[in-house]
């Protein structure tokens, strides 16, 4: 069980990681049984022109789909919709023949020699 968010706690905790890591500004929120129960923005997300990060702010996220993805397709293999050692063709129709043999795991683990 989640206890009370403490906000002193929180922003005492951010501002030191963000001060130990370098970072300029990020928004948070914690969020407990689908409910945000706090959330801030700390920092600036323009450092040349000290524009303030908001809770709108946009980040770029890069690389961070790639688990968010191996998630969802596991997420899927649990309830046995997808098998990692599957063709990709078993689920995606249209493929070019050179890719059809290469299995999800192969996908999810980078190793399948397909070009970006």
């Amino acid at each position: 069980m989640l206890a009370r968010v403490q906000p002193k706690e929180v922003d005492a905790f951010v501002t030191s990681a963000m001060e130990r890591h370098g970072i300029p500004g990020l928004s948070m929120a914690v969020v407990h049984d689908g409910a945000v129960v706090y959330e801030k923005a700390y920092g600036v997300g323009d450092v040349e022109h000290a524009v303030p990060v908001t809770l709108q702010s946009p980040f770029k996220i890069a690389s961070l789909t790639k688990p968010i993805t191996a998630i969802a397709v596991l997420q899927l293999v649990e309830r046995g919709l997808v098998a990692l050692d599957r063709p990709i063709s078993t689920y995606l129709d249209g493929l070019p023949a050179e890719w059809r043999a290469t299995t999800v795991a192969q996908l999810l683990s980078h190793t399948s020699g397909q070009p970006d």
